[in-house]
Order: C-alpha cells, then sequence, then structure tokens
C-alpha cells in the first residue's frame, strides 16, 4: 500500500505565517504538522511507500526539511521510503486542488497500489491500523470519520458524514451550510486499488476539486464505509487555531 500526503496548498487564510513557509512544515509542539502525519502512516505496517505532494513554491524548503528528517530518523525501525512530489504550482490561483495532486501522484510514480491519502493539515490521534483493518475486512473505500458532536461547528467547514447500518456512509455533503449531522470528514481516506481508474477518469473532468467530492460521486456507484474515532483531531484551518495549537504536544 503507497500512501499519498497532500501538502501542495498555499494556505492563504493562514497569512502572514504561511507566506513564506509551508503549513505543513509549521511546528506543533516539539515537531512539525508533517511530522505528526508521518509517525503515525510509518508506524502502520502495511505502507511501504510514501508520497509527499508538495508545490514549486515550497518544494526546496520540503527538500531541505527531508534531509533533515532523515538524518533524525536513520535508526527508527518504522523508516519508510519517502519521495517528494513537485506539481509545479507557483502560487494559489494555478493549484491543482487535492484531487488533481492525487492524480499527480498516481501519474508521476506509477502508482498501482491501494491507497491512503490523508491531508497535510491534519493532526490526529487515531490509530491507522484500525482504519485500515475496516478496509480490509469491507473491500471498499473508508473514510475516517470524527464527531464534533455539535453540528453548527461543521457548517461551511468540513465533510458532512451520514451513516447507515455497519457504519455504511449513506451520504456525504461537502462544507453544507446546514449539516445533517455532527460527523466530521477527517481528511483520511483508505482507496483500494480497483478505483483508481475511477479516481484518474474523476480527476481528468477537473469537474471537482478535493476528496470530499470525490467520495460524492463514488457514493453514486460504490459502498464507502466510515471508521469513527473518539481520539483528538484538529483541522488547522486558521491562523487563530494554529495560534492556539502550535505550543501543545500531542
Amino acid at each position: 500500500m503507497k500512501a499519498i500526503i497532500l501538502a501542495a496548498g498555499f494556505a492563504t487564510r493562514l497569512y502572514p505565517l504561511t507566506e513564506n513557509q509551508a503549513k505543513p512544515l509549521l511546528p506543533i509542539g516539539n515537531k512539525s504538522i508533517l511530522e505528526h502525519i508521518l509517525h503515525k502512516v510509518e508506524a502502520l505496517p502495511v505502507i511501504d511507500h510514501i508520497i509527499i505532494v508538495t508545490n514549486d513554491k515550497f518544494y526546496k524548503d520540503f527538500l531541505a526539511w527531508q534531509e533533515r528528517y532523515q538524518i533524525r530518523q536513520a535508526k527508527n525501525k518504522f523508516k519508510k521510503t519517502i519521495t517528494l512530489v513537485n506539481d509545479l504550482a507557483t502560487h494559489n490561483q494555478g493549484r491543482l486542488g487535492a484531487l488533481g495532486d492525487i492524480f499527480f501522484a498516481i501519474r508521476s510514480q506509477s502508482l498501482n497500489d491501494d491507497l491512503l491519502v490523508i491531508a497535510g493539515d491534519n493532526l490526529f490521534g487515531c490509530d491507522l491500523a484500525k482504519v485500515h483493518h475496516l478496509f480490509q475486512v469491507k473491500e471498499h473505500a473508508v473514510v475516517a470519520v470524527h464527531d464534533l458532536r455539535k453540528r453548527e461547528l461543521l457548517a461551511k467547514k468540513f465533510g458532512v458524514v451520514e451513516l447507515d447500518y455497519d457504519n455504511r456512509i449513506a451520504g456525504f455533503e461537502e462544507k453544507p451550510e446546514i449539516p445533517k449531522t455532527s460527523l466530521a470528514a477527517t481528511g483520511i481516506y483508505f482507496f483500494p486499488k480497483s478505483l483508481l481508474t475511477f479516481m484518474v477518469r474523476t480527476a481528468l473532468s477537473k469537474k471537482i476539486d478535493n476528496p470530499g467530492d470525490l467520495i460524492v460521486q463514488l457514493l453514486k456507484e460504490e459502498l464507502v464505509y466510515a471508521y469513527v474515532f473518539t481520539e483528538y483531531w484538529y483541522d488547522i484551518g486558521t491562523k487563530e487555531q494554529y495560534e492556539r495549537l502550535k505550543n501543545t504536544i500531542l
């Protein structure tokens, strides 16, 4: 299984913090956001290759980060192969979007395997091995979901998930004004190899941008399941959120 970490956004809502630094490289506690994610991904035995998609503006910064990270991780028993991929976008208006970056990673790395896709600004406490177990059992796409308890907290911010029996997703809305549930999609997705053609076809249509919209389209043709976790989850979408979290040890 391959992991794709989406780190090519320009994070304009966090300006001036992110004008000259990529959001995934911002520190939270004693390590970067990206390293918090990698700690989770590298502990998943089934992952044999991690692809980090970044943009041209911050590509050199990620290369410098990777050199430092690999030195620190030299004795890490969970160490995985990490490949940086530059999607060549130089500004926010020219970005490929999350789905475009997934397609870019699939094409540039000739991927033909099950995929774990994670948003690069996503801090979470759930055990990815448990999500992967559900993925193995169901043999369909799985979305990691967190219950925010209050529906109004999701309005215009997150993908909203409705569940049917057996944790099957019955409905998915991307950032609705009036959420139907308090279940938020967290930017953690497991996709089976059998969906690669569908993902590529959808990306080439250029009608949608993010993985949430991909799930909406997928539900028209396939079963999709949710893994609901109770551990912490933070989506760093604003400067205020980052300021509240930056000194937190997770």
